[in-house]
């Protein structure tokens, strides 16, 4: 072979080494690399449930709790119109609520019989209330109980009685929210007494003449309360 041709032959030998070197490389570098894969349908589908579940606000709890606590009035359960404190709880569920609803009224004096006269009473009301912005307003009934408390001091001797009667109440409401856990709340209705219930002491010698309570009574409580929710 003439020196010429093994010249040639060296070119081309070194030029199909030199492919066979990138071409090798050029795997290598694929080989290193991770696959790169469009996600697919349920990928996309779990990362949306992710992003939603992290966006959604936190649900709201079902049973909300309140207290309340203020003064009272009553006029015609009493020989005349008596101021009282009046202490509610109340369990909220949705646009209802159960309350339970004690108050005591001062001793007020009746002026035939020059007797002392106080009522407390329990009732147990559920109310339907609707929410407008800081606003509550709805309305509420219920029954219960009142424990009227007499006393004759200026008798001899000194005597006291006391009688439990029915009674039934309904009353509008509004309620005020002054702060996230604070608010004022307005309560005003009619006490009603069914059986005009006689007055303890007021006419023990002829029960015809006992001073008696109203059938139906004003009442009206304004409070102070806190919501726990």
């Amino acid at each position: 072979m003439t020196r010429p041709a093994r010249a040639r032959l060296c070119r081309v030998g070194s030029r199909g080494l030199a492919l066979a070197i990138a071409l090798a490389s050029t795997k290598c570098a694929f080989a290193g690399e991770p696959s790169r894969k469009a996600p697919d349908d349920a990928s996309k589908a779990q990362a949306a449930r992710i992003e939603s579940t992290a966006a959604a606000p936190l649900p709201s709890r079902d049973i909300r709790w309140s207290a309340t606590l203020g003064g009272a009035v009553d006029a015609g359960s009493l020989p005349h119109v008596a101021p009282g404190l009046s202490l509610g709880f109340d369990v909220h569920r949705g646009g209802l609520a159960a309350r339970v609803v004690g108050s005591a009224f001062l001793p007020q004096v009746d002026r035939a019989s020059g007797t002392s006269v106080a009522l407390f009473d329990a009732m147990a009301m559920l109310c339907a209330l609707a929410p407008l912005g800081r606003f509550d307003l709805g309305a509420c009934g219920g029954a219960g109980v009142g424990w009227l408390r007499a006393e004759a001091a200026a008798n001899t001797p000194p005597a006291s009685a006391s009688r439990v009667r029915p009674q039934g109440l309904g009353t509008l409401r509004f309620d005020v929210q002054l702060l996230p856990a604070l608010l004022l709340s307005l309560e005003a209705g009619t006490l009603i007494d069914p059986l005009r219930s006689p007055l303890p002491l007021t006419g023990r010698e002829d029960a015809g003449k006992a001073s008696r309570s109203s059938v139906f009574a004003f009442r009206a409580a304004l409070a102070l309360g806190l919501r726990f929710w």
